[in-house]
């Protein structure tokens, strides 16, 4: 009979160690079960506060189309600006202006880096149809550009800060001439030209703009600038005259005056120079505060997520956006290409259900072929 022996302390002290280890391990794996179901039926649905704001406050470059984000861009640019999509705030801007829930909308246009007139126009319209239906909208602005005041301008009240500045500089442009740079170096340019307007070759053959170009040139920034002057003046009903001394006589106004800011008031461009606490509490008055203790809002994306379109049945129009130059082929986003648009006109074609089609187009131009290909698929669909 042999004399059984009792374990010795290193051996019960690992025994310990081993039985916590798992005791551990189990329960920090069964933590993390719990918190993946959890988060895998939780309803993540943003909500719409009753009698709130919607905030309209994008952040980016405003385009038809989002182009497809390159990594390892996106990492040695971390701040570049991103882009929003033109469709989400008008469709955001559309639907609140039939809920019952959203008392105003609030337009927050210090992020927002770049912006088309006619983007700018198009938003406006929106902001038209959600005003028709009795709705309040205000803008408030650190500062305006060009762009985003005409944007503003369609608001109800328009706030700016004190210290702000709106500058509207009108429309222009210059251009490069190489011609005097490749006579030095020695190098001919053979250049096929038809027509006294074309002026895309001049850089190359000329030291400067030639009088045809800039009779075509002076005729566009002419156009843009009295559409976006007619705009302005309408939208805030202003004298005219008003607005032109504005635009017109900026130096002698700011000598005057002392600040853009004080400036803008004194022509009716902007409402009241308010700080942002004071415009905050403004718009508060309207829709009351949250209890993060700013007004009560919902930004234009969680507004989109908490009320997606329905489901599409029956007639319906069909809508393609093509963003970016036009080229051949089949390309990913950030082209119009050929190839990829035209099957996309060809399955509305082949879809009963669609009765018409919207094409959107925003593009410098491209190649002359596959723009031909694309009509001759819309011939098609007529």
């Amino acid at each position: 009979m042999t004399e059984s022996t009792k374990p010795g302390f290193f051996s019960r002290l690992g025994t310990g160690i081993t039985r916590l280890r798992n005791f551990t391990l189990n329960a920090l794996f069964l933590l993390l079960l719990v918190v993946f179901i959890t988060a895998l039926f939780a309803d993540d649905t943003p909500s719409v506060p009753e009698d709130s704001a919607l905030l309209v406050n994008p952040r980016g470059v405003l385009v038809d189309q989002r182009n497809l984000i390159d990594p390892l861009a996106e990492f040695f640019s971390p701040d570049a600006p991103g882009e929003v999509e033109l469709g989400q705030i008008t469709r955001a801007i559309d639907r609140a202006a039939l809920d019952e829930r959203i008392r105003l909308a609030v337009l927050d246009l210090d992020e927002l880096a770049g912006m088309s007139a006619g983007q700018a126009m198009v938003i406006g319209e929106a902001v038209r149809g959600f005003q028709a239906a009795g709705k309040q909208v205000i803008a408030y602005g650190s500062g305006f550009g060009q762009s985003q005041y005409l944007l503003a301008s369609f608001a109800d009240a328009l706030y700016m800060h004190p210290m702000g500045q709106l500058i509207l500089p009108g429309y222009g442009g210059n251009r490069l001439y190489f011609k005097s740079l490749l006579d030095k170096l020695n190098i001919n340019i053979h250049i096929f030209q038809a027509g006294i307007y074309k002026e895309f070759v001049e850089p190359y053959s000329r030291t400067d703009m030639s009088e045809e170009a800039r009779l075509a040139n002076q005729t566009l920034v002419d156009e843009l600038w009295g559409s976006y002057r007619e705009q302005v003046i309408e939208n805030r009903e202003l004298d005219p005259g008003l607005f032109d001394r504005f635009t017109l006589s900026l130096a002698d106004q700011l000598e005057q005056m002392g600040d853009l800011a004080t400036v803008a008031l004194e022509h009716h461009l902007v409402d009241e120079l308010l700080n942002l606490d004071e415009a905050r509490a403004r718009i508060a008055d309207e829709v009351g505060y949250a209890r993060d203790g700013e007004f009560k809002r919902i930004g234009f994306d969680d507004y989109l997520a908490a009320n997606p379109a329905p489901a599409a049945s029956g007639p319906a129009i069909g809508v393609i956006t093509g963003e970016g130059p036009i080229m051949m082929g089949r390309q990913s986003q950030g082209v119009i290409a050929a190839d990829s648009i035209t099957t996309l006109i060809r399955r509305a074609r082949e879809d009963d259900d669609i009765h018409a089609l919207v094409l959107r187009v925003n593009s410098p131009g491209g190649s002359a072929f596959a723009s031909e290909i694309i009509r001759q698929e819309l011939e098609l669909l007529q």
